[in-house]
This record gives structure tokens, C-alpha cells and sequence, in this order.
């Protein structure tokens, strides 16, 4: 399905419904707009994964979206599993094979896998053998705060990728020690109930990219209280959309 969000231009949900587990999942999008979907007679299975306008912990893997990839002759970059997080513990990892090797067959794409489940997506790896990971699929841990990347990054060093980096969005607080991955994705809290992020915090870790010569992202700050998504709004210094080379 295509998407709005800046840094992809695709989503690929073989699996959909998850359970939150940290400070950035409060104010999901995801859980708004399963719930959404749930009252729409095409996408009716999101009923599983949704009830009350919440996750109920389930989650459901759409064995007939996983060819979807080989359908797009175009290169694409695809956001993956962009309602669930891939390495959900319902996930079982013979189906997570299949959601790689269906990645393998597609090297024209590149494929970015979001999780905040850092030990089981190094379990995975370790249980696949899959040693490197080719270079068309990008593993970020998603973070929202100081604390949760020192937590994260000892688990990030042990995924066998070419390319691996942090998500944090929405950034929840200022993070002053970047480690030396290959990729950043930042950006404030959009939506309702938006929790509030300093611009100052994103321009420190724009700089911290910059100087360790990283790639950046910056997909959305806030100005005067509004989030902005368009860069020709920003301060000069933070209008970076750079992907890993």
C-alpha cells in the first residue's frame, strides 16, 4: 500500500496487531487506524487484532500478502509489517522465514524492518543463521529516549545487517550518545495527545550524525506547537533526508 510516510514509499503488512510494550507505543497509529479498518468491510480481519479501539494482543498473519513484493517490478523502499512489529513473540519464526525469504527474491526492493522487540529479533537471527543480511534490508530499533538506546544497542550490534540504525520517533527526550550505525530516523510525536519535542533535541542528533558522517533522516518537527512535515519550514540546520549509501 502506498504511504505518506516520508522515509518509504511502500508498506507490506504480512502480519498486523501487536501489543504495546514501551514509552513510544502509547499513542499509536497504528492501533487508530486498525481500528479504523476494522469497520471496513474489505479489511474486516483487523477485527482479530482490535477491540475497543485497542490492541488485544493478538496478532494475525496474512499468509496471502506475502508475495505482494514480487508484484512491484519497480525498486521500491517498503516499510515492513507497518501495523505490527515483525518480531512479535505471537510471531511465530517459521513465518518470519518466510517473510525473509520472500525479501531474499526481491533484491531490486529495499526492504526496512522497524521493531521495538530487540531480544527476540537477535534470537531470530541467531535461530535463522541468516549471516550477513543482504544489503537491500535495513534493521532499526525503534527508541524513544537515552535510556532506551543503551538498552538497545548492545542487541543492534549482534544483528547481522549491512545496515542497521535507530528509529526514534516520536523522540521523547534529548539522546546525547549516538553510536556509530549506519542510519537515523527522527522525528517528533504527530497525532492527538502528542507529547511535546524540542527542536533542540533533534538538532543535537543531527549534529551528532553529521559529525560521525552517518545518514539522517528528519521526518517531522515541531514548530510553534504544529508538526510540520515539510523541510522548507525548518530551521536550515535540521533539514536533512538522507538515506544510508
Amino acid at each position: 500500500m502506498a504511504t505518506k510516510i516520508a522515509w518509504a514509499n511502500e508498506t507490506w503488512s504480512p502480519v498486523i496487531g501487536c501489543t504495546k510494550i514501551a514509552a513510544g507505543c502509547k499513542n499509536c497509529y497504528a492501533e487508530r487506524m486498525a481500528t479504523r479498518l476494522a469497520t471496513m468491510p474489505l479489511q474486516s480481519y483487523y477485527r482479530h487484532v482490535v477491540q475497543n479501539g485497542k490492541w488485544n494482543g493478538d496478532v494475525y498473519c496474512l499468509e496471502n500478502r506475502l508475495s505482494k513484493p514480487l508484484h512491484w517490478r519497480k525498486p521500491r523502499k517498503i516499510f515492513v509489517c507497518s501495523m505490527s512489529d515483525l518480531f512479535h513473540e505471537k510471531v511465530p519464526f517459521e513465518f518470519i522465514d518466510r517473510v525473509f525469504a520472500m525479501m531474499a527474491m526481491c533484491p531490486q526492493h529495499t526492504f526496512q524492518i522497524l521493531t521495538k522487540r530487540f531480544v527476540r529479533a537477535v534470537e531470530y537471527f541467531e535461530y535463522a543463521k541468516l549471516d550477513p543480511i543482504t544489503d537491500h534490508i535495513t534493521v532499526l530499533f525503534s527508541i524513544a529516549t537515552q535510556e532506551e538506546l543503551w538498552v538497545a544497542e548492545g542487541w543492534l550490534w549482534q544483528i547481522p545487517a549491512a545496515v542497521r540504525g535507530f528509529s526514534m520517533e516520536p523522540l521523547l527526550g534529548p539522546i546525547r550518545e549516538l553510536p556509530p550505525f549506519e542510519w537515523y530516523i527522527v522525528g517528533c510525536e504527530s497525532g492527538p495527545k502528542r507529547r511535546p519535542c524540542d527542536v533542540e533535541w533533534i538538532r543535537d542528533i543531527v549534529k551528532q550524525c553529521r559529525d560521525a558522517g552517518v545518514a539522517c533522516f528528519v521526518k517531522q518537527i515541531s514548530i510553534n506547537g504544529k508538526v510540520s512535515h515539510d523541510p522548507a519550514e525548518w530551521p536550515e540546520d535540521v533539514r536533512l533526508r538522507e538515506y544510508p549509501k
